[in-house]
């Protein structure tokens, strides 16, 4: 019992550094600097199954693709991305966690919506929905604190317009003899890209994950945002990347043990 409790409290010693980016980026210009960057995706396709949404008021997208990246690849694809006008880093949330911890981060606006589902027999109902992003990381260092092992998930949900249609529905508050009452409720449409894996990833090795599309208005022209005092819009399809890497940081003590003391504080 004494060993399990110390070994126990020396995996809690060490901690690990989270560090995702959230990347917006044309799929063209995807392709394009994949192929120069020699970085190969691989085809994947998942639905999140348990979604804190109700299927009846969104969309739902699975992961398109994995990749392992090196640093130097990471800073390249960087480089790319700040010198294209069809590419953003649109977040970069960072957080540090105890090994085996999990950690949630969230930013996301909460709106009550008034919706009727055929579940519920079509009866008019409250319902809250999130716009944001939210991850949840448990990752787990091995025991020569050179891997971790991470359980990721990840959920970005984006309303799809401003204006909510609304539509009348008829309802019975009783039994079948009751008088039908009109009630209106609302349409809000989101779409939802999930991902939800579990992977081993060396120290500062970073996972890239494509999560999927989603439409975006952008300006016709980058030089033409404005014709005759109208908006010049259109649609485009937009890839959703993040970039996952996992930092082990551990102690001066532990450090001299693995590494040797004339390798302390070298990177």
């Amino acid at each position: 019992m004494r060993e399990l409790l110390t070994t126990l409290r020396h995996l809690q010693d060490v901690e690990v550094a989270m560090e995702l980016r959230i990347v917006e980026i044309a799929p063209d210009l995807l392709d394009k600097i994949c192929r120069k960057l020699g970085i190969a995706l691989k085809e994947e396709v998942q639905e999140l199954q348990n979604s804190p949404v109700s299927k009846s008021v969104k969309r739902i997208h699975g992961a398109a693709g994995t990749a392992r990246l090196t640093d130097r690849q990471v800073f390249a694809l960087l480089q790319e991305i700040q010198g294209s006008r069809t590419a953003s880093v649109m977040q970069a949330p960072k957080v540090t966690t105890h090994s085996g911890q999990r950690a949630v981060i969230e930013v996301s606006d909460k709106e009550t919506y008034m919706v009727a589902s055929r579940a519920e027999g079509g009866t008019p109902h409250r319902e809250i929905i999130s716009s944001g992003v939210r991850f949840a990381m448990q990752p787990a260092v091995s025991p020569d604190r050179r891997h971790v092992r991470l359980q990721f998930q990840g959920v970005l949900s984006t309303k799809d317009t401003p204006q909510v249609p609304i539509m009348p529905v008829q309802s019975r508050t009783g039994d079948d003899k009751a008088p039908l009452l009109t009630q209106f409720v609302q349409l809000p449409r989101y779409t939802t890209l999930a991902v939800e894996r579990t992977f081993k990833l060396a120290d500062s090795e970073t996972m890239l994950l494509s999560c999927g599309t989603q439409l975006k208005k952008v300006p016709i022209h980058p030089s033409l945002s404005f014709l005759n005092g109208r908006v010049c819009q259109r649609e485009q399809e937009m890839c959703i990347l993040l970039l996952v890497t996992p930092r082990i940081i551990i102690n001066e003590e532990e450090e001299k043990s693995f590494t040797g003391p004339q390798n302390v504080g070298r990177k």
